[in-house]
């Protein structure tokens, strides 16, 4: 009998589970490796509305099925129906993080999943958001203030936070968008695969149609007419505030990064043995101590720059040479960003937050797995 009444449970969580909805804003206390879970399901993400619905899982990967368990200790307190109401008092989607990780973080931290899972950090309380029900493929974040960030991927949506949730920026196709950025709230950038580039003047997105088709995988400028898009192959793009034009190298390169401390003073990172530096009349190659695959490079100033990449690469420049960082681990970075010299995010593909502060890189692991992260924002008070 009492087999029976096992099977009989078992098949009823099967078949629950298959109909799970993929929008979930996941609630607990903190992480805990519990053998019940709680996980809450956001009935419509579009509209803000939250299905009075709890399941229980033993945690671990069940996307394929509609819904993720990150070992989270069961919720106290009840389910609010007003998605709204919830997201006001910033408390919708928090998950503490773990004791024995990084304490006290005092940033609004995003980083963006390539199956479109938004992690958000609220004065060292973790959230995370996942927008699969959309399709988005995400690929990078950008934003000029805690109440205006925009992230990109491929498909035909742009989504913006405002400061309270996120919204839905619909286009008129599907894009496959790489990168965004903008000078100003009425002027932002985003690039991709294709003959476009999509600018936002503060209202609506419109198109920019180029000579031919580009394979852009950042975006970075100084000011609203010194901007430049790099990407694979011989040329990378750069607008002066009127006109894109092109700028041609002597061979074929896979620029994956941009950043610059001012017009004068511009990096490109990519795959290879080394990096290119613009000082205001012309693009120099920068030769490195070995091949790497670079894909972002973030600098607090001219002297304090970091670029990023795969086999757990972090280099550091100081204002006279390239140094690197070693790990004990292997990690793929895949975006780099922060606010001082003593504040300093990395994230990978394994689906791990590093934090430089100063001193010493350290790993915030908060139990995720195969959110496949690959853009980092941060804004500090």
């Amino acid at each position: 009998m009492k087999k029976i009444v096992v099977i009989i449970l078992v098949l009823l969580f099967v078949l629950g589970c298959e109909n799970v909805q993929k929008d979930l804003v996941y609630r607990g206390d903190e992480f805990n490796s519990l053998q019940k879970n709680k996980v809450f399901l956001l009935d419509n993400y579009l509209t803000n509305t939250v299905k009075e619905e709890i399941i229980t899982c033993s945690g671990g990967h069940y996307k394929d099925k509609g819904y993720w368990c990150l070992n989270l200790i069961e919720v106290q307190q009840p389910v609010i129906s007003d998605f709204n109401q919830k997201q006001q008092k910033k408390s919708s989607n928090i998950i503490k993080q773990p004791s024995n990780e990084i304490q006290q973080i005092k940033d609004d931290l995003f980083v963006v999943g390539y199956y479109g899972d938004i992690i958000h950090n609220i004065k060292d309380e973790w959230g995370l958001i996942d927008l699969a029900e959309v399709n988005a493929q995400l690929q990078d974040i950008w934003g000029n203030a805690a109440d205006n960030i925009y992230v990109v991927g491929y498909g035909n949506e742009i989504f913006h936070y405002n400061g309270r949730e996120w919204g839905l920026m619909n286009l008129t196709k599907n894009y496959d968008l790489n990168a965004i950025w903008g000078s100003s709230t009425n002027d932002i950038y985003a690039v991709g695969n294709g003959k476009e580039i999509l600018h936002y003047n503060g209202n609506n997105w419109s198109i920019i149609t180029l000579d031919k088709h580009y394979y852009l995988n950042a975006i970075w400028g100084s000011d609203f007419d010194n901007i430049y898009a790099v990407g694979i192959g011989k040329e990378i793009l750069h607008y002066n505030g009127k006109n894109w034009s092109s700028i041609i190298f002597d061979k074929n390169h896979e620029f994956t990064g941009i950043w610059g401390s001012g017009e004068n003073d511009v990096y490109m990172v990519g795959t290879g043995n080394e990096l290119f530096h613009y000082n205001g009349s012309q693009w120099d190659s920068i030769k490195l101590d070995k091949a790497y695959f670079l894909t972002d490079i973030w600098g607090n100033n001219a002297e304090d720059i970091y670029a990023v990449g795969h086999q757990s690469a972090i280099l550091h420049y100081d204002g006279e040479m390239w140094g690197s960082v070693t790990l004990d681990k292997n990690h793929e970075f895949t975006g780099v960003f922060g606010v001082s010299k003593n504040n300093v995010y990395t994230v990978s593909y394994q689906s791990t937050i590093h934090h430089f502060d100063g001193v010493e890189w350290s790993l915030m692991n908060f139990n995720g797995s195969d959110l496949f992260f690959k853009g980092v924002y941060v804004i500090t008070d």
